[in-house]
């Protein structure tokens, strides 16, 4: 779910700045933290994966459309939070509504929320001062804490002393200074002071600053988010280099430099990264490991310019480390083993298979990003390499999108060298997606209640909790990201893959979708294992030495995606009606498959039927690349993607 803060033009910047710095601090790694434009409120289906909508320090807002979609997300359930901002109250016998576009109440009047049951409202009021708060002010909060020193604007709160579901949150003296109300279903919080500016001057003692950030996480608790608990790992730790036990003849070859000419540091011109390299177990490297971990644990926002140097230990000889905290490699090699037996796979001397060369960490950037921008490292390792990271301080999705980085969230990226296959790579993300689901379906993941793991077009991973025609049962659990890169006659492909496997609410996971009181659960460890296997099996069918070709695959894709007619579709039981926005009008389409030589979305407008355009080299299709396009599963649109 996402927090979403305002970034119109009315902000104060320095506001919003605070604001996404403190609000991420706090709910990572539960929600994604993140701006949105006034456009964006008008043009995007943000509401319906929207946690919370947050205004930062405002001018007076401009009137636009995008204040009624604010006020119906609100009224309709949503939750708002406004900083540095004033509200108003008024009771059912002090105002007449008088609509949404109404502007003679006062400064801001056109972003009113209304209660029906005792038709009161409440207007916030946004603070026409300067940037910067030039007073401060003690508060007395509900908890019976006093906080000094907050900045203050003047920003008014009023009429909410005997407003029914209020709850006063903070007073300056006699006067309210912060609220949370019930407003029709939805709930709003106002603060007037600037609550999310982290302490400073004679006031920026730790227990201020542990008393302004709870009084922050008090106040998104009443709005119904789900906070985090115990502090969390700020920067990056040493990562392990390894093979499986019983193919030590193959760490030469996957890292070379570091046997055949004692590499001890790598920082080539276009890599983002200072790698040191060590022994693991070694008198350095445990030194190393101890002062990393100190940094790590941390309650303050992470530091990227203190991320470097980053260490990686060669485990030699099958040493492993003996720390099983969050991921047991001892326990993933031997679930990976009993996989590739089930599977049939087998390995050759000079050439090992898909998870048997493991890079594993407890922190990292992002596995993705730790190979895509160091392609000097990556051109010294040997492929395939598999990158897991327990927890990812810069997780990424497709597009601009963050990937959430929770405990319980398997993460990681699998490096490929494969000779080019040209426009064909774009089946690798449908590839890597099948299997996922099928590793779910396997007896060491979930077994039959795997079969509620679906795929969503074009790289989402999702659950089906209830009605497979009803959107709203659908959770979204995982997502695929592929980047690639030519290499003369070669092409290195990193998949990178998040799944929520043991993560708790409020975000979903594979161990959610069996029944209560089941005697076993899905491990990161056999998960991984399953995955690494499934996919070698699936990647031998697809790459054969006569070429690449999706077409085996096909029938078994289209089974396990949500848009035919045994998921996502309508009630006449044909394949998913959506409304494509890529064309001008809109337009209503049918999805219907893949196209089997360039893996573009297939679709067939409404209007046309089933009988047109099949089965005559196309005429009526509408296909649609993955890279360009964007699939809102639950609004049903197809939209450009930005």
């Amino acid at each position: 779910m996402n927090v979403l803060v305002y970034a119109g033009p009315e902000v104060l910047q320095a506001s919003l700045k605070h604001t996404l710095s403190s609000l991420g601090s706090i709910l990572a790694p539960h929600y994604t933290v993140q701006s949105i434009s006034r456009e964006s409120l008008v043009s995007h289906p943000w509401s319906t994966s929207c946690a919370l909508l947050v205004f930062p320090g405002c001018y007076a807002l401009t009137p636009s459309p995008s204040i009624a979609l604010v006020k119906g997300y609100v009224e309709n359930g949503g939750a708002l939070l406004a900083l540095s901002s004033g509200a108003i109250y008024t009771s059912g016998l002090g105002f007449s509504y008088g609509g949404l576009g109404t502007l003679s109440s006062g400064r801001d009047a056109a972003l009113r929320f209304r209660d029906p049951s005792s038709n009161g409202s409440i207007r916030p009021t946004f603070n026409p001062g300067p940037e910067s708060a030039d007073s401060s002010v003690a508060l007395r909060l509900d908890s019976g804490q006093e906080l000094q020193g907050v900045p203050y604007n003047g920003a008014s709160i009023e009429g909410f002393e005997d407003a029914n579901g209020t709850q006063i949150l903070a007073k300056i003296g006699d006067e309210i200074a912060a609220i949370r109300s019930e407003i029709s279903k939805g709930r709003v919080a106002v603060w007037g002071p600037s609550i999310e500016v982290p302490s400073s001057g004679e006031t920026a003692s730790s227990a201020a600053e542990t008393s302004r950030r709870a009084a922050l996480r008090d106040t998104l608790t009443s709005l119904g988010l789900t906070i985090p608990s115990g502090v969390s790992i700020s920067s990056p730790l040493p990562q392990y280099l390894s093979v499986a036990p019983d193919r030590q003849d193959i760490l030469p070859q996957v890292i070379k430099p570091y046997f055949e000419s004692s590499l001890k540091v790598l920082k080539e011109r276009h890599d983002i990264d200072t790698l040191h390299f060590h022994d693991a177990g070694s008198d350095e490297a445990n030194q190393l490991l101890l002062v990393a971990r100190s940094r790590s644990i941390s309650t303050a926002p992470p530091d990227p310019s203190e991320w470097q140097p980053k260490h990686i230990f060669i485990c030699k000889d099958g040493a492993l480390p003996s720390d099983k905290t969050y991921f047991d490699i001892n326990l993933y090699y031997s679930a990976l083993s009993a996989a590739r037996t089930a599977s049939g796979l087998s390995s050759s001397a000079n050439q090992w298979g898909m998870g048997e060369a493991l890079l594993y960490t407890e922190a990292v950037t992002s596995t993705q990003i730790m190979f895509d921008s160091n392609p000097g490292f990556m051109s010294t390792l040997g492929a395939p390499l598999l990158s897991i990271a327990s927890h990812q301080l810069a997780g990424r999705g497709r597009g601009s999108n963050i990937w959430l980085s929770p405990s319980g969230c398997l993460q990681f990226s699998l490096l490929l060298r494969v000779p080019s296959m040209g426009a064909k790579i774009v089946f690798v993300q449908y590839l890597f997606g099948l299997a996922v689901a099928e590793a779910c379906r396997d007896e060491g993941v979930l077994g039959d209640v795997g079969t509620q793991v679906r795929l969503k077009w074009p790289n989402d991973i999702y659950a089906v909790l209830g009605d497979e025609k009803d959107m709203k049962s659908m959770k979204k659990i995982g997502g695929i990201l592929v980047n690639t890169r030519s290499c003369g006659n070669e092409t290195e492909i990193i998949i990178g893959c998040g799944l929520n496997v043991l993560t708790e609410a409020p975000i979903f996971s594979l161990a959610q979708l069996l029944p209560a009181g089941s005697a076993t659960k899905p491990s990161m460890e056999r998960t991984a294992a399953t995955i690494m296997a499934k996919f070698e099996v699936l990647w031998n069918r697809f790459s054969t030495p006569n070429g690449v070709s999706f077409t085996p695959l096909m029938d078994l894709y289209l089974e396990r995606w949500l848009h035919s007619a045994s998921a996502a579709s309508d009630k006449l039981g044909s394949d998913q009606l959506v409304t494509l926005t890529t064309t001008t009008p809109h337009q209503a389409v049918r999805i219907v498959g893949i196209t089997p030589d360039y893996g573009l979305l297939r679709t067939l407008p409404e209007r046309t039927g089933y009988g047109h355009g099949s089965g005559d080299g196309g005429a009526g299709w509408i296909d649609l690349m993955p890279d360009g396009n964007s699939f809102d599963i639950m609004a049903g649109l197809i939209k450009p993607k930005k």
